[in-house]
């Protein structure tokens, strides 16, 4: 089965927080939450093998990552045996169809956990997300049921019957599912249990669009844009270029009270989505991101 039964945060930013040792700030949040350290490292780029972290493995394979300049290819994963936490993923590099340089956070945190804490859970995860947003100022974000989104961009019925047990009649359009992820270069066109809208996202869907969404709750985050620049401004002021001092902003939306169940807001998740025209901006970005989005 390839059910996980977990939560899913991601956020994607622009920022090398390898670099700068903000995904060290991060591990160390979910160390707290987890209350315990990590047990397993497993360096992905290098396809290497679980192993267990000792202080030897975080001083040569993490600490030494810092400052050693703009990390074009890592991708390494921490998890933990017990606890909320069951994994934190970082993943940096140029992407392939656009070049443009961006780092991702994956955090997996137990579905049973949310489920023994109705209440509480939910809210802690919103919690840590918007945190986790001051620390990296991301363009975007999600938070949802990983086995439902992961059902939701399924288009083949053996695949659904045998990794989720899942029975469907019929064919699948996968354009009438609500929780379709549209993939167009860094972009992840998808409406979630919570929706986190950077700066560069808002270009695309535009601040009106945002506010005016008519399902769910939309808030504003106080986000202090003036606590980082991206890589590549660090290297043009040292150059001599200037940027304007203007505000940014990023807004959340939040579709409902829990990410599990998910089932009751399928129908606010599918109207957010239209009202956002997500299926007509991936339509329009398709053709010039090279042969493999055009085969999406």
């Amino acid at each position: 089965m390839l059910s996980e039964d977990t939560v899913y945060l991601r956020l994607s930013t622009f920022h090398d927080l390898i670099d700068d040792a903000t995904f060290l700030e991060i591990m160390e949040g979910l160390v707290d939450w987890n209350r315990r350290p990590f047990d397993h490292y497993t360096d992905i780029a290098m396809r290497g093998r679980p192993r267990p972290v000792t202080p030897e493995l975080l001083l040569g394979e993490l600490h030494a990552r810092v400052g050693a300049g703009l990390h074009q290819i890592a991708r390494f994963r921490l998890q933990s045996d017990e606890g909320p936490v069951a994994s934190y993923e970082m993943m940096a590099g140029g992407h392939p169809y656009t070049g443009v340089f961006h780092t991702t956070i994956d955090i997996r945190v137990r579905g049973d956990w949310v489920r023994r804490n109705p209440e509480m859970g939910p809210r802690l995860l919103r919690k840590r997300f918007v945190e986790l947003a001051h620390q990296t100022h991301p363009f975007q974000g999600h938070v949802h049921d990983t086995d439902d989104n992961s059902i939701q961009n399924a288009g083949d019925a053996g695949l659904l019957r045998r990794g989720f047990g899942v029975e469907v009649d019929g064919p699948i359009d996968l354009a009438s599912n609500p929780g379709r992820e549209l993939s167009r270069g860094e972009f992840r066109y998808a409406v979630n249990w919570l929706t986190l809208f950077g700066p560069a996202l808002l270009e695309r869907v535009t601040v009106e669009a945002v506010q005016s969404i008519p399902c769910g709750n939309v808030e504003r985050l106080g986000v202090d844009f003036h606590a980082r620049t991206t890589p590549g401004q660090h290297v043009a002021e040292r150059m001599g270029a200037t940027f304007p001092d203007k505000p940014e902003t990023w807004w959340l939306l939040q579709l409902g009270p829990t990410p599990i169940p998910f089932a009751p807001y399928r129908d606010a998740q599918g109207r957010a989505r239209d009202h956002l025209r997500y299926a007509e901006l991936a339509e329009s970005e398709r053709w010039p991101l090279g042969y493999w989005q055009k085969k999406r």
